[in-house]
């Protein structure tokens, strides 16, 4: 049911064939939109769906005694959990696979916007795993610390519930569990916003999953192989856990030094917002190309067209440029 509602969902928003005037313009013009689109709406039914199959696969086993024969041999509790986690993580990743494949063969086929591979690499590894570890890790801690299903699933559908719909924006999006909310589309020409910022993201919550994992494993009902694994593992769950919060807080902190840097630029705009306007009447620019640079050189007539003489004059610029040098006639 999920590839067929994703398969047309793509087909409505993001080729022509169903939805002819809206939306195809966008699909046309980014390469990575149709993946990016299906992984977003395959990465929401996937954390909805994990709340259910993920506790339900933990806890039936255990009520119907069907796991006693492989609960009595030698083997770890981490072992258990392991195994558990990679059934349901073949399944997810398979169908995110099956539902790329076929957002691909619309994008190449059916949709006129060029065809690239990286993307539908990029966000299944950065945007759909790192989801599916910690809701899987979610999932068993919760299930192993309520032991009630229905009590489980009514707190994880409200946790995911609300931070779909009004948490993605807090906080530089740092509580988007799906990471579908933050910049993460790739431009021909740039590449992506602030890839640093986005993978910062989502490590934070595949460590916290994987932290959350081994929690589950120091949680779980069954006898470990010794008294000091358990208490091992435990702390080692919850040295994980505070490493991908610190990830989250230094995700935050960075954006934050972002914003004070842009809100600089706002304040030195209105600082000169009312000093006389000069116009540009000639602008000659000279580009050259350096190794990962650009070099400029830009020759300016500048003409004051106000009745009275201008102090000085303010130029605009893009505050990602280096100036070496500026002049004025034979004055430098």
């Amino acid at each position: 049911l999920a590839i067929v509602g994703i398969s047309v969902a793509l087909l409505m928003n993001n080729t022509s064939m169903i939805n002819r005037w809206e939306g195809s313009w966008a699909a046309s013009a980014l390469t990575s939109l149709i993946p990016f689109t299906a992984t977003y709406y395959y990465t929401v039914a996937q954390a909805v769906i994990l709340i259910f199959l993920a506790g339900t696969f933990l806890k039936k086993g255990q009520k119907l005694d069907t796991t006693e024969v492989l609960m009595v041999r030698p083997m770890s509790n981490s072992d258990y959990i392991l195994g558990k986690v990679l059934g349901i993580a073949q399944v997810f990743v398979g169908i995110n696979i099956i539902i790329l494949l076929i957002a691909g063969f619309l994008n190449a086929f059916v949709n006129q916007s060029p065809f690239s591979i990286i993307p539908y690499f990029f966000y299944l590894l950065t945007i759909s795993i790192p989801t599916l570890v910690f809701m899987l890790g979610l999932s068993f801690i919760s299930v192993n610390i309520f032991k009630n299903q229905a009590v489980t699933f009514i707190i994880l559908l409200g946790v995911v519930g609300i931070d779909v719909f009004y948490l993605t924006d807090k906080w530089y999006g740092v509580l988007d569990l799906t990471g579908c909310a933050i910049p993460a589309i790739f431009s021909d020409l740039t590449g992506m916003a602030d890839m640093s910022s986005f993978i910062m993201q989502r490590l934070c919550y595949l460590i916290l999953g994987v932290g959350l994992l081994l929690l589950t494993i120091a949680f779980v009902d069954r006898l470990p192989e010794r008294k000091s694994s358990k208490r091992a593992q435990l702390y080692l769950g919850m040295v994980v856990c505070l490493l991908g919060v610190m990830i989250g807080v230094v995700y935050v902190s960075y954006n934050n030094a972002q914003t004070h840097v842009r809100n600089k630029y706002i304040a030195t705009f209105k600082e000169y917002a009312y000093q006389p306007t000069l116009n540009t009447i000639e602008n000659s620019i000279t580009v050259s190309t350096g190794h990962n640079h650009l070099d400029g050189q830009a020759t300016m007539t500048i003409i004051n067209n106000n009745p009275s003489e201008a102090p000085q004059i303010t130029l605009y610029l893009n505050p990602g440029l280096q100036i070496t040098e500026i002049s004025e006639g034979s004055k430098s």
